[in-house]
């Protein structure tokens, strides 16, 4: 019997102790949102990860904001005094996003949302902390960000390197898989406009390669490079959420990515990126009726340098 061996459209995970951060592929339309509820550009703004070892259904891309601009001139030497208010987002899994709401002093975002909590403090441009799942499972937090530019056009381009996981299974003959793949690529972002109206013109070229496997009797076939570009039209930050669907071959198939960024004063283009798939295939060969089922969930940060 020859098992076919779905490849999910893809881009980055953190795995607990197991993984890193990166980025996808598409197939389908792409349809770029700017979502009510978004924080405009005035203040700090980081983009970070909610990272639960081990439990990809809790961990996810994570957007903090001080909603009273803090963006003063000393905003990372001479901090702040006054408590102000901060909101965000925590996408946990294939979740919807779940609203974070609390205060902000300068030093230390304290938000909670959802059974969700976090605590993470600002050094510089990076964010770390911790924080807890409505399991009671602790969390570790890190990210990217600062003051948000208030002047954003230029070109921005990067590299990264991530690790993800593929799972497969075959409910027929009980075959299951995971594989560890090295997610590696360029990012580049064309940006012009304002903070209240921008465009923005996005590229991502990358590779996939095994770095392990597990109980697996079969490599895994998904390498080679691949593309996937965005346009975006909206205020900043730049928000972009592409829905991939497809069925070919008795193979069903539905991709979601999404995109956070910011351009950060003296930093660069900063944000996550997230991305869950799930394919679903009838069995082939000789046998009883059965399901051939691949999934993968992927999220990192990404910086970009200005060009």
């Amino acid at each position: 019997m020859v098992i076919p061996i779905l490849r999910p459209l893809t881009i980055p995970l953190l795995l607990g102790a197991l993984l890193g951060s990166g980025c996808g592929n598409s197939s389908g339309s792409s349809s770029p949102t700017s979502p009510s509820g978004s924080t405009g550009s005035s203040g700090v703004h980081f983009f970070g990860v909610f990272l639960v070892d081990g439990a990809d259904n809790l961990s996810g891309p994570l957007s903090l904001v001080a909603t009273q601009a803090a963006a003063t001139a000393g905003l990372f030497s001479a901090r702040p005094t006054a408590v102000q208010s901060a909101s965000g987002t925590l996408t946990p899994g294939d979740a919807a996003a779940i609203p974070l709401a609390g205060t902000y002093d300068g030093t230390t975002f304290n938000v909670t949302g959802g059974g969700y909590s976090i605590t993470a403090t600002v050094n510089a441009a990076t964010l770390s902390g911790t924080g807890k799942a409505p399991t009671g499972q602790v969390a570790n937090v890190t990210g990217a960000g600062g003051a948000v530019s208030t002047a954003p056009a230029g070109t921005y381009s990067g590299t990264y390197s991530s690790t993800t996981l593929w799972t497969y299974s075959n409910s027929r003959d009980g075959v299951g898989c995971m594989w560890i793949v090295q997610v590696a690529g360029t990012l580049v972002m064309k940006v012009s406009g304002t903070p209240d109206k921008l465009t923005a013109e996005w590229s991502d070229r990358f590779t996939e390669t095994e770095v392990n496997r597990f109980s697996c009797p079969f490599a895994f076939n998904g390498g080679g490079l691949k593309s996937e570009d965005w346009d975006y039209s909206g205020a900043s930050p730049i928000r972009l959420a592409e829905i991939i669907q497809s069925a070919s071959g008795g193979v069903s198939s539905k991709g979601i990515t999404n995109l956070q960024a910011e351009v950060i004063t003296g930093v660069g283009m900063v944000g996550t990126i997230n991305h869950q798939t799930y394919s679903l295939a009838a069995a082939v060969g000789p046998g009883p009726a059965g399901n051939i089922t691949s999934t993968s969930t992927a999220t990192a940060n990404f910086t970009l340098k200005k060009e």
